[in-house]
């Protein structure tokens, strides 16, 4: 299984004109790694993938409330 999502720099994201040229929501918020990670475990789970554990590298992973959760 792979999850996956479209990661854009905070400038082209605060570029309204070119967000709509893409055809990007206007309803949209910069996340970090943290929150982004924690989105994607969220749609992996609720399609009831198979997933007896998770990895994560040094941002992703040492992510104390994620690991909680």
């Amino acid at each position: 299984m792979l999850e996956r999502a479209l990661s854009l720099p905070q400038a082209w994201t605060d570029d309204v004109g070119r967000c709509a040229r893409a055809g990007m929501p206007p309803a949209r918020a910069l996340a970090t790694k943290p929150p982004r990670a924690r989105q994607r475990l969220e749609r992996a789970l609720d399609a009831a993938g198979p997933a007896a554990w998770v990895a994560g590298e040094r941002v992703y992973g040492d992510h104390r409330q994620r690991r909680a959760w």
